[in-house]
C-alpha cells in the first residue's frame, strides 16, 4: 500500500513538474496603443506577433487601447509587433513597435520572458481617409512569383503617407480613395525587401500595378552584425525617390545626411538614437535639381560617404 501511494505521489509530482515546465515555455506580450496626435487610446485594432522571417506566431485584439498576446514561445528569437486597423472607425496606419511604418526600422522584441508596456503609437490617415470619391490604385504583390498576404502598400507624397492598402490571401491590394496626382508607391512586407514605384493617378484609376519582392537575407533581418555598412542607394540614378540601406554594429546616435556637390546639407534623413541592426531610409529629391549628390552615415567616430545621381 505504501509502495502504491509512493508511486502515485511520485507520478503526481512528475505530472506537476511537467505541466509547469510546459507552461514555462510560453510568454505573454502586452501593452497599449495610442494615437500620436492626442495620446487617445486606439479603440479597436488587431495586433500581430511576427518572426523577422515573416512567420505569424499570434494575434490579439486591441480593445480600448490594450492588448495581450498569449502563448508566445519563449526564445531568444526577435519578433516584430504590428498593429493594424480592422474597420473604418479606426483610421490609422499600420504600425510596427513602437511607431514605425516600415518593419526594417522597427524595434524587435525578444520573448525570453513575459513582456509588458510594449506600447504602440499610431498615426492617423490624413483627413481620416475621407477624401472625395476620386480614384484608386490596385494590383498584386508576390515574392519570387508566389502571391503574399499582408504586404503593405503605401501611397506617399514626399515623406507623407496619404493612404494605404494591404494584400489579401491572393496577393491583391487596393489603395482607395486617393486624390488625383503623382504618388510614390512603397511596398513593405516583413521578411522581404522594399520596392518603390512612381505613378500618376488619373480619374480612371490605375490597375495592374504589380510588385515583386525578394526575401530579405539573414544579414538584413538580424540586429546582430559585426561591422558598419553603407550600401549604394537604389535605384541609382534615380527620379525622384531612392532608398539607402545601412547597417549598425552597435547602439548609438546616428546621422544620415544628404549633401549637394558643394558640400551643403540639403536634407537630414536620420538624426537620433538607433539600436544595432539593418535600416532603410527613403530620400525624395523632388524639390532638388538634377545633379550629383552625396549621402553620409555618421555614428561615433565612424563616417562613410557615397555618391548618387538625380536625373529628372
Amino acid at each position: 500500500m505504501k509502495t502504491f501511494t509512493k508511486i502515485c505521489f511520485t507520478s503526481f509530482l512528475l505530472g506537476f513538474v511537467l505541466v509547469n515546465f510546459t507552461f514555462a515555455q510560453f510568454a505573454t506580450i502586452s501593452g497599449h496603443a495610442y494615437y500620436t496626435d492626442n495620446n487617445e487610446p486606439v479603440v479597436h485594432g488587431t495586433v500581430y506577433a511576427y518572426t523577422l522571417s515573416a512567420v505569424l506566431l499570434q494575434t490579439a485584439e486591441c480593445l480600448n487601447g490594450s492588448y495581450t498576446l498569449t502563448n508566445i514561445p519563449q526564445s531568444s528569437e526577435q519578433l516584430d509587433i504590428l498593429i493594424e486597423a480592422e474597420d473604418e472607425l479606426e483610421d490609422f496606419l499600420p504600425t510596427y513597435y513602437p511607431n514605425q511604418h516600415d518593419w526594417q526600422n522597427a524595434t524587435p522584441v525578444i520573448p525570453s520572458t513575459d513582456l509588458t508596456n510594449i506600447n504602440l503609437y499610431v498615426d492617423r490617415i490624413p483627413g481620416g481617409g475621407n477624401y472625395p470619391i476620386i480614384s484608386s490604385v490596385s494590383g498584386s504583390v508576390d515574392i519570387n512569383g508566389v502571391p503574399v498576404q499582408n504586404a503593405i502598400v503605401h501611397a506617399k507624397v514626399g515623406d507623407d503617407i496619404v493612404n494605404y492598402g494591404v494584400t489579401d490571401s491572393k496577393g491583391k491590394y487596393v489603395v482607395d480613395p486617393l486624390p488625383l496626382g503623382d504618388y510614390i508607391l512603397v511596398v513593405h512586407r516583413i521578411g522581404a525587401t522594399t520596392v518603390i514605384k512612381n505613378v500618376s493617378v488619373t480619374e480612371k484609376g490605375l490597375t495592374g500595378i504589380n510588385f515583386t519582392l525578394e526575401k530579405a537575407g539573414l544579414n538584413n533581418i538580424t540586429s546582430k552584425t559585426k561591422e558598419y555598412k553603407l550600401s549604394q542607394n537604389y535605384p541609382n540614378p534615380f527620379n525622384p525617390v531612392t532608398r539607402i540601406d545601412y547597417v549598425l554594429p552597435v547602439n548609438g546616435n546616428v546621422k544620415v545626411s544628404i549633401f549637394n556637390s558643394i558640400g551643403q546639407v540639403v536634407k537630414e534623413l536620420v538624426n537620433g538614437y538607433q539600436e544595432s541592426g539593418s535600416y532603410m531610409v527613403e530620400f525624395d529629391g523632388s524639390a532638388l535639381a538634377s545633379g550629383i549628390y552625396y549621402y553620409k552615415l555618421e555614428m561615433g567616430r565612424f563616417t562613410e560617404t557615397r555618391k548618387m545621381v538625380l536625373v529628372k
